[in-house]
């Protein structure tokens, strides 16, 4: 009976300290409310993002316009890469940047945060090509890169709060930054992910315009000392 008594309690505890996993990549067990791990100060580590984009656009007294481009970064916790290429089935064009970058978020257990932001542009690479009807294909026609030493320092400060109705808290949500789906929260690292679409359409008389946007990301952050 007491060994019986010992194992229905040892089941009840672990489904008590599980209960406070909410991310899928959570830890099994954990003492701290997801509240009390998410306070502090934050530094990004590592982030992985695309985005692509379609807009047509119909005029009564010129032609069609048809543009299609996407957008990636990726950054190691030290440089930024971001790529832009764009194509309108005659021209594409590309812009690689690189940057020396340090975001830090500081969230306050009272709702409010701070994010800030360093950037120190280190080069710009512009390219373009021409589609070519003989060979199918496109042909670079000129491509040249800058290097800069421009720095630029942000800041954002607004509130927090978590979105979720069933108590889970596993969507956070930020002023300005927008929200995110926390798969792993611990005492000393969390990651978030972002996933959505975007639509719009605008349209008179001698225009018809028409954009839509798809976004994926990925960031990890680890706790400052």
């Amino acid at each position: 009976m007491k060994a019986r008594i010992l194992i229905m309690l040892g089941l009840g505890l672990m489904m008590v300290l599980s209960g406070c996993r909410r991310g899928e990549d959570d830890p099994f067990i954990s003492l701290r409310s997801r509240d009390a791990k998410v306070i502090g100060d934050w530094v990004m580590t590592e982030k992985q993002a695309s985005f692509t984009f379609e807009e047509e656009a119909e005029f009564n007294d010129s032609d069609d316009f048809l543009n299609n481009g996407d957008i990636s970064v990726d950054y190691d916790g030290d440089y930024l890469t971001i790529s832009y290429i764009t194509d309108d089935g005659e021209y594409k064009s590309s812009i690689v940047q690189k940057a020396k970058l340090q975001s830090i978020l500081s969230i306050d257990k009272g709702g409010a945060f701070t994010y800030t932001e360093k950037v120190e542009l280190i080069s710009a690479t512009i390219s373009g090509w021409e589609y070519d009807d003989l060979s199918d294909t496109y042909e670079e026609i000129w491509t040249d890169t800058n290097y800069e030493n421009e720095s630029e320092e942000i800041s954002y400060t607004g509130y927090w709060n978590w979105l979720d109705t069933d108590k889970s808290k596993a969507v956070i949500s930020f002023d300005f930054l927008g929200k995110y789906y926390l798969v792993e929260l611990r005492n000393n690292r969390m990651v978030w992910e972002s996933v959505g679409t975007f639509s719009g359409r605008s349209e008179s008389e001698f225009y018809l315009f028409q954009v839509a946007t798809k976004e994926s990301s990925v960031s990890t952050w680890e706790k400052l000392k």
